[in-house]
């Protein structure tokens, strides 16, 4: 199928000749781009980083955007990712002082000691 298409635009090009010079630069640019035929590969993880997934990195951005929300504490605790859930529900402190024994209190489920 990959090759089909690949006719199809290369009798497409041939028909719409390129008038100017960035037109010339792009459809070269485009034509190295069929040719090398590239793929998309995720670069192998090292370190500290290793067995890191995409979603783990995802929620590492959201929890550094302050976002906060008790469901996601739970998410997390449910996962085993107790030290982020307990991030999470530390933030939740400092947004709802009001409801500081309750957050504590699910905080002293999770770890076992008080915040």
């Amino acid at each position: 199928m990959t090759d089909n298409l690949l006719n199809e635009i290369k009798k497409k090009k041939k028909e719409v000749a390129p008038n100017s010079k960035n037109q010339k630069a792009q459809a070269e640019l485009i034509e190295n781009f069929i040719q090398k035929k590239p793929r998309a590969v995720s670069p192998p993880k090292h370190g500290a980083n290793a067995g890191i997934t995409p979603a783990d990195e995802v929620l590492s951005s959201v929890l550094r955007m302050d976002v906060a929300s008790e469901t996601l504490a739970n998410i997390l605790a449910e996962q085993g990712k107790i030290d982020m859930a307990v991030e999470m529900l530390k933030k939740l402190i400092w947004k709802y002082p009001h409801k500081k024994p309750y957050f504590a209190g699910k905080i002293h489920l999770l770890t076992g000691k008080q915040p």
